[in-house]
């Protein structure tokens, strides 16, 4: 396989029109899914199981049987997509570091990389991880997100000096890695963690992703969507939508799939099964299943299907005694539960969706046993194949009436209608009530219906087969609101989580700190119970949070700065120190591990303390002593009090040159007070110069801070001329190291936002101003910018 190395050209910011692919995207918290043929996007119901130990979906991809599956570094859930509730799988051994992604091919086959190069095959149908193996050369990280084509997975990583994002193919059978894009080789301007493939013709796959940005200032930094053309070799910025999140896990229900071509069994899905396939329930009074609901649809480009084969999939789980395909037209027994049809229709659709719908799973299974069972349906098309899995449910116990169901109704509502209530198995319209119900049909009008019981009854089609589900009708007082499972606070943070409501539209909402609107926000105090009330329609809906508090918190130390200083020659290493992990390009670092940063750049880590989850991105700049100075002149009266203060800047050192100790000295003459500046071994010297003023009559000292911290806390964001008599500030003028003038204002005030978007280091100030007695004095300095 010839693989092409290529330079990203970022090129539209567009939908793509006609066409209606959902892909899935996960976040630490939350699951999303974005429609690329408008670029909306929208939150899913996510609801965590209590087994698993984060919220985090770092890995998503759909399987052939129709579900989503998504890794959270620690564990394998299954999400439904109906209900948003997450089935935990698995947890990691403890053997293994962690669990990062998923890939996914055509016959189920499931692969999950683990802490860098490792890769381990987890069996579903056994719950099963694999001994893990390695694949790929030292100094690369890998991380496995799909299946390229039927013999190799695509993957993302980094080369070893950390300089560049790449996107490689791994060869599962000789375990060589090749180089499919590169994203930048020195500077990474635009890179993608993870990508997932759809299908809009029945050929060339298309890859998308979150791109990202290390460029610190750029509108682009937390992320668009991009999709990469590796023929082209072009990333197109398609969506400008951006993700306030960003996005850990990406899949879509094309992600396993080696072509585009594609025979779905169940178009809107309403069957619940979301990749081609169709699900069905078999019971003894509905013994036989269909393989495709009406609606079938094709992507095939014109071509003609030349035959399709009916696979009875076996995962060494039991089986029934006896299975068997039949349709309306003539099947071809070619193996031990196999049969293939040959088309004779050519390319009318519509004669084959016919025969489709005809053909039937019939097995002959135990009412005391309960089993799944796969046809997988391979429609063979242009000398290559796509697959449809549709999937069985045996059941021993009859399911036209649904479950038994209780129904609360709360206020005066007009009406109840049952049908809305009844479980997605029942036969909504074939079956009636006893005792009947005052509208002859599915209402239950209150005050005319009495509370109670009600038995729904439906017959098979065939008659003597019965079913009866209870529903179990009453008023209830208050009604749950269903919110998040839990909240943990950890300790560290300002604010422990986000609470909020399913959904607006209630009449009133209270909650337990005052607010009133539809959300919330727990803080480090807030202990339990935490309490909310909301009414709508008359009915009171109630919910308590439960919130754990975890002893570990995130406390950093103080290297862990929005800006950090290395010495131009050496570099810095600092430990991991109060952190249990971190992750920072993809390799994990553990307590007492040491951090080597060597050159500039964005550096952004994810930190683990128990439970608690800490993300922080640092700014690595090299200092070069002969470009930075904190000299200035001071004006200075005898008479007068004049204490100078050492500057303050994170990452650096400085001491008076003579030894005085500590930062603060008060002058007693005038000339040079030098100072040394160190980072490491790096070192220069810098001076305060003292001169007498020309105002020394009137005692009037002025001055300019030494440094600004513009991140928006409101302290020091601003620059402050300090005096301590009356002064009319003319201009203010701001020059870089080189003597370049990058901006000027007249009058006192320089916008919190010149300050904001400056870089990091140091820039030198100059402020003229006035003094009462009309004279015009300027005062200039150094002044470091600091983030």
């Amino acid at each position: 396989m010839e693989m092409i190395r290529i330079l990203i050209v970022i090129l539209l910011t567009v939908p793509i029109p006609g066409f209606t692919q959902d892909i899935y995207l996960g976040t630490q918290f939350k699951l999303y899914k974005l429609d690329l043929a408008t670029c909306q996007i929208e939150e899913l119901p996510y609801i965590p199981s209590r087994e698993q130990k984060v919220d985090l979906l770092h890995g998503l991809a759909f399987h052939p049987n129709g579900k989503l599956y998504a890794s959270t570094y620690y564990d394998i859930l299954e999400l439904d997509l109906n209900t948003g509730k997450a089935e935990h799988l698995i947890r990691t051994p403890e053997k293994y570091e962690f669990l990062a992604t998923l890939a996914i091919n055509e016959e189920g086959r499931m692969i999950v990389s683990s802490g860098g190069n490792y890769f381990l095959d987890y069996n579903l149908y056994q719950n099963r991880l694999s001994p893990q193996y390695r694949f790929g050369p030292e100094g690369k990280l890998l991380f496995a997100w799909g299946f390229y084509d039927t013999e190799h997975l695509i993957l993302d990583g980094i080369n070893q000096d950390w300089t560049s994002r790449y996107l490689w193919t791994l060869d599962l059978e000789t375990g060589i890695v090749d180089t499919l894009l590169e994203f930048n080789s020195n500077k990474i301007e635009y890179a993608m963690a993870g990508v997932t493939k759809y299908y809009d013709n029945c050929i060339a796959p298309n890859y998308i992703g979150q791109a990202y940005t290390r460029k610190r200032n750029d509108e682009n930094f937390k992320g668009f969507f991009g999709q990469i053309d590796f023929g082209a070799g072009t990333l197109d910025k398609i969506c400008k939508e951006k993700m306030k999140e960003v996005v850990t896990g990406i899949g879509s229900t094309d992600n396993f799939r080696h072509n585009g071509y594609l025979v779905d069994m169940d178009a809107d899905n309403s069957s619940g099964h979301m990749t081609g396939g169709f699900y069905d329930t078999l019971t003894p009074c509905h013994p036989v299943g269909r393989i495709a609901d009406d609606d079938i649809s094709y992507r095939i480009c014109d071509q003609a299907i030349d035959s399709i084969s009916f696979r009875i999939k076996s995962f060494g789980e039991p089986a029934p005694m006896y299975e068997e395909i039949s349709a309306s037209e003539s099947l071809q027994k070619t193996g031990p539960k196999r049969w293939t049809w040959h088309n004779p229709h050519g390319t009318d659709t519509k004669k084959i969706s016919d025969f489709l719908r005809s053909v039937r799973y019939e097995p002959d299974w135990s009412q005391n046993e309960s089993y799944e069972r796969t046809v997988v349906i391979t429609s063979y098309i242009a000398g290559d194949s796509t697959p449809s899995w549709s999937v069985f449910q045996l059941i021993g116990t009859e399911t036209l009436a649904g479950r038994d169901t209780i129904v609360e109704y709360c206020g005066a509502p007009d009406f109840i209608d049952l049908r809305k209530n009844m479980t997605s198995s029942a036969d909504r319209n074939g079956g009636w009530f006893e005792p009947g119900l005052s509208s002859g049909n599915t209402l239950f009008i209150p005050g005319k219906d009495p509370d109670g019981e009600y038995r729904y009854i439906v017959e098979s089609a065939g008659g003597g087969c019965l079913d009866t589900a209870v529903f179990t009708i009453k008023m209830e007082e208050d009604r749950k609101l269903g919110l998040k499972r839990h909240y943990t606070i950890c300790r560290g943070t300002e604010i422990a989580g986000l609470a909020k409501l399913p959904h607006q539209g209630y009449d009133s909402i209270l909650w337990w700190n005052g607010d009133t609107t539809w959300s919330t926000e727990i803080q480090q105090d807030d202990h339990w119970p935490l309490w909310v009330k909301a009414v709508k329609d008359g009915c009171v809906y109630r919910d308590t949070l439960t919130l754990y508090e975890t002893s570990g918190g995130i406390l950093l130390e103080s290297w862990y700065t929005d800006t950090l200083f290395i010495c131009k020659e050496e570099g810095k290493s600092v430990e991991v120190g109060r952190l249990d992990s971190l992750l920072m390009n993809e390799k994990m670092y553990h307590k007492y591990d040491s951090i080597a940063f060597l050159s500039e750049g964005t550096y952004t880590f994810r930190g683990f303390r128990e439970d608690c989850i800490i993300d922080k991105e640092i700014e690595v700049v090299e200092w070069d002593p002969q470009t930075t100075d904190f000299s200035k002149a001071f004006s200075w009266c005898q008479d007068s009090v004049l204490m100078l203060h050492l500057p303050e800047a994170k990452g650096m050192e400085f001491s008076w040159s003579d030894g005085t100790p500590g930062s603060d000295r008060t002058i007693d003459d005038y000339g040079d007070y030098r100072f040394r500046v160190s980072i490491g071994s790096c070192e220069t010297e810098n001076s305060y110069m003292i001169v007498p003023g020309d105002d020394c009559n009137e005692k009037c000292t002025v001055s300019i801070p030494n440094a600004i911290t513009p991140n928006g806390e409101g302290i020091n964001d601003n620059l402050e001329v300090f005096s301590s008599c009356d002064i009319r500030v003319i201009e203010i003028r701001i020059f870089d190291k080189w003597g370049g003038e990058l901006y000027r204002v007249q009058g006192g005030e320089v916008e919190a936002s010149i300050w904001a978007d400056l870089p990091p280091g140091v820039v030198m100030v100059q402020v003229m101003y006035e003094t009462g007695q009309g004279v015009v004095e300027t005062i200039a300095g150094g002044v470091m910018v600091v983030k």
